[in-house]
């Protein structure tokens, strides 16, 4: 049974979004508006739009890291650290030419930050605290945590490929060459033990996090951004934004479930998998079409 659309949330006109994360005990939701350079709040059981968290210039990553939310701020490279059930903006402090993605790690409290201008990635506690800072092979896109390994792993552009840290000061303990155009989008699938990579060559990749070896590809219907990984329902969620598509892909068959049809632009999302819902962001329509899964 395919995803249904079950209701729509209007959101400011004249927007564009890059990166949205679930704050788990509330059902908030944060949105990355890069071109208003804002952080929209929308009350996710309540299906509505709250507010506003304004001077985030050049919006790009969000992510929740525990009880707080943090956003980064690529226009005057900052982070903000907001209250996830409040969506009070606590502080903010610098960290970098240009922050975007971020990855964090329950285990020790900290943030891994890429940096798309220097090509480099930086570990910080939610106090600005520096710890580690390394250098990439080349630019960054999105990044994920993974407990078991203690490692972060970051995507690189160009030479296409995945960085393994270690979560603890940020050594790098492997290069995964990739035979495929720009990784952007990151997923990790802990049941199945794989990376999942969306390419800009319209392919989504299954990468063994341990030995770096492709395993499998899918391909998509055009450049894809975002990717989420949904355990309890065996499947992935791939944004495309041209032509604006969400392909849901199985992750037990590996193969394409459905494709559907959004709006122009739509290439980012958010999960909440406790409650059974997708927040798929359009904006040229300035909305959030919620699925129910």
């Amino acid at each position: 049974m395919g995803l249904k659309r079950i209701a729509t949330i209007d959101l400011p006109s004249g927007g564009d979004y890059d990166h949205a994360d679930l704050h788990v005990s509330s059902g908030r939701v944060y949105l990355a508006n890069t071109a208003l350079g804002q952080i929209e709040v929308l009350d996710g059981p309540g299906v509505s739009h709250l507010g506003t968290i304004p001077e985030c210039a050049g919006g790009s990553g969000v992510i929740a890291a525990g009880e707080v939310a943090v956003a980064a701020a690529r226009g005057s490279g900052e982070l903000l650290v907001i209250d996830g059930a409040t969506a009070q903006l606590l502080h903010r402090f610098r960290v970098g030419p240009a922050p975007n993605g971020l990855a964090w790690d329950p285990d020790h409290g900290r943030l891994l930050v890429a940096d798309t201008s220097e090509h480099s990635a930086r570990l910080v506690d939610l106090d600005g605290l520096a710890i580690a800072t390394v250098a990439l092979p080349g630019r960054p896109r999105w990044a994920v945590h993974d407990a078991p390994s203690g490692r972060f792993y970051v995507n690189v552009k160009e030479p296409a490929g995945v960085v393994a840290l270690a979560a603890a000061n940020l050594a790098m303990v492997g290069w995964f060459p990739l035979e495929a155009v720009g990784p952007h989008g990151l997923g990790l699938d802990t049941e199945r033990d794989v990376l999942l990579v969306a390419c800009d060559d319209a392919s989504l990749r299954w990468v063994d996090p341990h030995s770096g070896h492709e395993l499998h590809d899918v391909a998509l219907g055009g450049e894809p951004d975002v990717v989420l990984v949904d355990t309890r329902r065996a499947c992935a969620y791939v944004c495309v934004g041209d032509p604006p598509t969400l392909h849901v892909v199985d992750l037990d068959e590996l193969a394409m479930r459905e494709a559907i049809s959004t709006g122009a632009g739509a290439k980012t999302a958010a999960l909440d998998v406790k409650r059974g819902r997708l927040y798929v962001f359009l904006p040229a329509e300035a909305q959030a079409w919620v699925y129910g899964l």
